[in-house]
C-alpha cells in the first residue's frame, strides 16, 4: 500500500499487508477531461524549503485514469462516479462510515476487501471494466501472481493462509504461517513481508510452496526488482542490494536523511523503483531509483510540507508515475511524471480520495 494513510486504528495491521500498491490507473482513451479544474501551478523554482503543494505545469488533455475509491469508480475524464455493485450495503467510507473498505490491484484487476465490526475481513474481486464485484473468499488480502493470497487469524498463535483466483478457484489450500508476518506482496523470489516481534521488525521472504520456511531474513524490505532485493537494515542506515541468485550484495547510500522509507513501487519494464519516504513532521518525500545504474533521482516538485493526510502511488502501463496527495489545506492533487521530465503534471481533484484506491487499464494501450 503503506505510505498510505487509512481511516481507523482498527486497520492499521492490514495497512502493513496492503502499503505497496493502492493506485490502479486506467488508459481510457480520447475522452474530454470534465473533472476538477486544472490548478493553476507555476514551474517550480529550486528551493531549498519543501513545497506546501504539488506543482508543475497544469495537466492538459484526457488523463486515461480510472480510479476505484473505496467502493466507488471514479472516470476522471469523464467526471462520473459510480458505486460498484456487489458489496455489503453501506460498506463505503463516505459518511456514514459504518465499514472499512479497502481496494488494491491485483494484476490488471482490483480487490476489495470489507471489513465487518468483528475485524474480518470479506474479499471481492473486481475485473476489469466490470461494474460487479464478486465474493472470492475471506481474510487479509495480498497481492500474488495470478491470483490473492487470503490469510485469517484464527487465534493469536494461529494464522493460516490460501490463494485463491480472482474467480474464486482455489490455488493453495490454507496453510500455516507465522502470526508474527504481515505480507506485502508476491514476487518471483517469493512471497515479501514484515515480521514484528516485540516491537521490533524486519523483512522476510517466505516460500510460497512452504510457507513455514523462510527463503531469506533481512533488514527491512524496501523494493524487489528481478532476482535483487532492496532493503535496509534500520532506521537511517544505508540501504542494501542482495543479488538472490549469486549472495552479492551492494550497499548505496541513502539518497536523504530524512523521512522513513516505504516499500517502492516498481515501474512496468522493471527499469524504475519509486520509494515514497515519510516524516513525522509531515514532510512527503519521493526518489526513484535506477536498477540498472543504482543512481537516485527525486521526483520534481519534492519534498511537500504540509498536512499531508493521505497518498498513493503508482505506474501506469506506459511508464508514468501517478501521485495522489491529500493535503492541507491544498486539497486532492493528482500529477503524473515520466523519469526524465523536469516537471510533474498537476490537477486539482474534487472527488473525495480518504479511501484506499485502485483501478484496470481498458484500451490496448495499456496492456
Amino acid at each position: 500500500m503503506n505510505l498510505f494513510s487509512y481511516r481507523g486504528a482498527h486497520i492499521r495491521r492490514l495497512s502493513l499487508i496492503v502499503a505497496f500498491g493502492l493506485v490502479l490507473v486506467a488508459c481510457t482513451g480520447g475522452v474530454t477531461p470534465g473533472g476538477g479544474e486544472p490548478i493553476g501551478v507555476e514551474a517550480c523554482g529550486e528551493s531549498v524549503d519543501p513545497f506546501e503543494s504539488l506543482c508543475g505545469r497544469a495537466m492538459e488533455g484526457p488523463t486515461g485514469l480510472v480510479l476505484v475509491v473505496g467502493d466507488t469508480v471514479v472516470d476522471i475524464d469523464a467526471d462520473t462516479r459510480h458505486r460498484i455493485e456487489g458489496l455489503p450495503d453501506g460498506s463505503g467510507f463516505v459518511p456514514p462510515a459504518e465499514q472499512p473498505i479497502w481496494a488494491q490491484r491485483v494484476g490488471s484487476d482490483a480487490v476489495i476487501g470489507v471489513g465487518d465490526v468483528s475485524g474480518r475481513w470479506e474479499v471481492f474481486a473486481v475485473r476489469q471494466g466490470s461494474p460487479q464485484a464478486v465474493p472470492i473468499g475471506f481474510g487479509s488480502p495480498t497481492p500474488g501472481l495470478g491470483g490473492v493470497w487470503l490469510r485469517e487469524n484464527i487465534s493469536a498463535d494461529e494464522c493460516r493462509l490460501s490463494k485463491v483466483a480472482l474467480d474464486g478457484e482455489i490455488l493453495s489450500e490454507s496453510a500455516s504461517v507465522d502470526c508474527d508476518v504481515s505480507l506485502i506482496e508476491e514476487t518471483s523470489v517469493g512471497l515479501v513481508g514484515v515480521r514484528e516481534i516485540d516491537g521490533a521488525f524486519s523483512g522476510v521472504i517466505l516460500d510460497p510452496e512452504d510457507l513455514s520456511a523462510p527463503l531469506f531474513e533481512l533488514g527491512l524490505i524496501r523494493g524487489i526488482f528481478g532476482s535483487r532485493v532492496l532493503h535496509q537494515a534500520g532506521g537511517g542506515s544505508d540501504f542494501v542490494v542482495l543479488d538472490t541468485l549469486t549472495g552479492e550484495e551492494v550497499a548505496i547510500e541513502l539518497p536523504v536523511r530524512f523521512g522513513q522509507p516505504s516499500y517502492g513501487q516498481l515501474s512496468p519494464d522493471g527499469r524504475y523503483l519509486a520509494i515514497p519516504f515519510k516524516s513525522p513532521l509531515q514532510v512527503f518525500d519521493i526518489w526513484v531509483l535506477d536498477t540498472e545504474t543504482l543512481q537516485w533521482t527525486r521526483a520534481p516538485s519534492m519534498p511537500v510540507a504540509s498536512g499531508v493526510k493521505a497518498t498513493s502511488l503508482a505506474w501506469v502501463p506506459d511508464g508514468r508515475l501517478i501521485i495522489l496527495l491529500t493535503l492541507e489545506p491544498a486539497g486532492h492533487q493528482l500529477a503524473t511524471w515520466t523519469p526524465g521530465d523536469s516537471e510533474l503534471q498537476v490537477r486539482q481533484l474534487d472527488d473525495e480520495l480518504d479511501a484506499s484506491v485502485a483501478v484496470w487499464c481498458t484500451t490496448n494501450e495499456c496492456r
